[in-house]
């Protein structure tokens, strides 16, 4: 999957968290904002990695680096789930 493809999805609403994104947004470490500012101001993606939980529809997990709302570095991964990319 390329970044341009989860930048699209971004865009469209279709991506969910995990429950450790959940529970730090929770806690009020970041917001929801900074998770799509990231994604969308990256100009590449920064590792692929094998997603262990299963749930990508490719078998990966990207590590994005870009900015967020506050306009400094973040990262946040991703595994394309195959039931959001299905509804498009």
């Amino acid at each position: 999957m390329t970044l341009e493809q989860i930048q699209l999805l971004v865009l469209k609403g279709k991506y969910d968290y995990s429950n450790k994104v959940r529970t730090f947004i929770k806690d009020g470490w970041y917001c929801e904002e900074d998770l799509e500012q990231c994604i969308k101001t990256a100009r590449k993606i920064h590792k692929v990695e094998r997603d262990e939980l299963k749930t990508a529809v490719d078998g990966k997990k990207y590590v994005i680096l870009g900015k967020d709302t506050h306009g400094c570095l973040f990262y946040t991964g991703c595994c394309p789930n195959p039931n959001l990319i299905q509804s498009s």
